[in-house]
């Protein structure tokens, strides 16, 4: 199961982090385990993983590459990626869901790939 923030906007600075563990909190607290607990919490139905993504693109990576393999030759080469300040302020605040314990993670665009379409 996935669970996805997207958060635009246009410089790290502009993260949130209380915010972002607020929403997640929320999420897992009262959607999940509250309102549909009876769907999320019934044993019959398992789950291998549970990941917690903040997507947005802060750092203004998005549509700069045609595709997402374009993008990780380029950052795994070029190591531009500055996100570890993001990542520990992410990290340090986590999350208990039926017996696992969940860090969110942060990814930028284009995975997954986020459009404006008018």
């Amino acid at each position: 199961m996935y669970l996805l923030e997207l958060n635009n906007v246009n410089s790290p600075k502009f993260l949130k982090m209380k915010d972002i563990h607020e929403k997640f909190g929320n999420t897992i607290d009262d959607f999940l385990s509250a309102r549909f607990g009876y769907i999320f919490l019934n044993d019959k139905y398992k789950y291998k993983n549970i990941f917690l993504y903040l997507v947005s693109d802060a750092y203004g990576l998005c549509g700069k590459y045609n595709n997402f393999n374009e993008y990780r030759d380029i950052m795994d080469k070029t190591s531009k990626r500055d996100t570890l300040k993001t990542e520990i302020s992410l990290g340090t605040k986590l999350f208990r869901f039926r017996g696992k314990i969940l860090k969110i993670s942060f990814d930028i665009p284009p995975n997954p790939i986020i459009q404006k379409f008018l």
